[in-house]
């Protein structure tokens, strides 16, 4: 799946959505855009609560938003960054 990792050092699932989380600045828009989010996430990890922060130091990322949470094992559907790599690491990059 497009944007969702696995932080494997830190045990965290996390996702990017490759698009301006805010968009228009519309309360509407931006609600949708966290709900879409939320579902990604929550196909994984049901339960724990999810963080989200705007990224401001990236050169791929920034001004994007990332959502994460805890979890145990790495889903088939994200990217698993290899134990070198932690998710402030890869967004910094």
């Amino acid at each position: 799946m497009q944007g969702l990792y696995y932080s494997t050092k830190e045990k965290i699932l996390f996702y990017i959505p490759n698009y301006y989380t805010n968009g228009t600045g519309m309360l509407k828009v931006l609600y949708k855009n966290l709900q879409e989010a939320e579902a990604i996430i929550r196909q994984f990890q049901p339960i724990s609560d999810i963080y989200v922060s705007e990224i401001y130091k990236s050169s791929k990322y920034l001004g994007m938003w990332s959502f994460h949470t805890t979890l145990d094992v790495c889903p088939e559907e994200a990217f698993q960054l290899s134990e070198d790599w932690t998710m402030s690491k890869w967004i910094n990059h």
